[in-house]
């Protein structure tokens, strides 16, 4: 049978094998594998061959103290062995050199994902994405002068018959008191920024950093009150969608928030969305997740995914604002970076069923007791961008003489 008839599943298992610095090459052998390698599930098959070193592994990025790590997460064997526990999130890489000497590495506070590529956020507000498995960056020259307070997202607009795909950056301006507000898209083709005028009746909480799924995204949000403050206000997801360049309506959530609760978004699988809720007062924690997200729709788990009383654990509130998390399915357990030992550590706890708890060490002393530690999942690709210069990430086992690209050091 030729190649070019097998079953797609059988040809993207086939083509998955071949090294990733040929894929070029197999892109320009014809239309189909053009378009096939381009996929999602190519992409996967492809780098949990070559990224993944151990079975039921995978990567996340963190960033820590202002700078960013790629972490390594195998939970496999947590419940029968400490040990496990503390060998399950390890430093794999770290970002040492973006594109531009003014852009320093150690000023980094948010980072935010999108098909392998990172939009990193400096405290100077300078914005550079980068995809650091192919060693590439593109330093972004704004319009004015942003805030750290400003939203940031980064997606890609749905091309129609076409595998290539036109990301874009948004920058959303949120006043809290007034229903005018705008925004300002980046165009990756075009080099080019353009700002949309709109009205809305809903605001978004302070600091409430977004997930990118399927090229959109999405944020935790509350209705507008102008009247003064109030703790109780109807809450719901927004998604902003990149092809439409327009938010969508509001989307339901299987829980009521108020003000004062926690509340936190992730992406699981890259394919749909995790909502952490905990309560203020019960310190009850509950994770739910979705069985379809669309920026017009969504439907939810008729059964909460975990549900957890954190008061006999830590007998805090997690952080509501710069929160994050992720979570391993077939563990059944959600993971939370938080400040810890006084903000002297980075710490990760482990939360499972029956009151499973374990706390890991990720490795950075903490030197900002106001930056929490934030993870977001990441996904490696060959996504191209403009090169200005080499990412260069330092491999955790080599020496800080000793520098690698992303891609080597894995």
């Amino acid at each position: 049978m030729a190649m070019s008839n097998l079953p797609r599943d059988l040809l993207e298992e086939v083509l998955s094998r071949v090294p990733v610095k040929s894929i070029a090459a197999v892109r320009s052998t014809c239309k189909n594998w053009n378009s096939l390698t381009y996929g999602q599930s190519f992409t996967k098959k492809l780098y949990g061959k070559t990224m993944a070193t151990k079975e039921k592994e995978f990567l996340v990025v963190m960033t820590m103290d202002l700078e960013v790590y790629l972490m390594r997460v195998n939970l496999h064997g947590i419940h029968k062995d400490d040990n496990n526990v503390k060998s399950s999130i390890m430093q794999k890489a770290k970002l040492i050199r973006l594109n531009d000497d003014r852009v320093r590495v150690d000023d980094i506070c948010k980072v935010f994902h999108c098909d392998g590529l990172l939009l990193c956020i400096t405290i100077g507000i300078r914005l550079v994405v980068c995809n650091p498995y192919c060693g590439q960056t593109r330093c972004i020259k704004t319009r004015r002068d942003y805030h750290i307070t400003d939203n940031y997202a980064l997606g890609h607009e749905k091309m129609k018959n076409c595998p290539l795909r036109n990301y874009k950056i948004l920058v959303f301006h949120d006043k809290s008191f007034l229903q005018n507000s705008w925004f300002e898209i980046y165009n990756f083709n075009s080099d080019s920024w353009k700002v949309l005028y709109f009205t809305c009746d809903w605001k978004l909480p302070f600091s409430q950093l977004v997930v990118s799924l399927k090229g959109n995204t999405y944020w935790f949000a509350r209705e507008m009150y102008i009247h003064g403050p109030r703790i109780d206000l109807p809450d719901f997801l927004i998604c902003f969608d990149f092809t439409t360049e327009r938010f969508g309506p509001r989307l339901h959530l299987p829980f009521h928030s108020r003000c004062v609760d926690t509340v936190t978004l992730a992406s699981v699988r890259e394919e749909q969305l995790a909502v952490l809720f905990q309560d203020s007062k019960t310190l009850i924690l509950e994770v739910w997740i979705t069985t379809k997200i669309e920026p017009n729709a969504v439907s939810w788990s008729s059964k909460v995914f975990l549900e957890v009383n954190m008061s006999p654990l830590t007998g805090f509130q997690f952080n509501r604002s710069f929160g994050s998390f992720f979570i391993v399915e077939e563990k059944n357990v959600v993971v939370v970076p938080i400040k810890g030992g006084h903000f002297k550590r980075n710490l990760a706890y482990i939360i499972g069923k029956d009151e499973y708890f374990k706390e890991v060490d990720l490795g950075v002393p903490s030197s900002y007791i106001y930056f929490s530690p934030h993870v977001c999942s990441y996904v490696p690709s060959l996504v191209q961008i403009k090169k200005d210069a080499q990412v260069m990430l330092q491999h955790h086992n080599v020496s800080a003489e000793k520098h690698h690209e992303f891609c080597a050091s894995l």
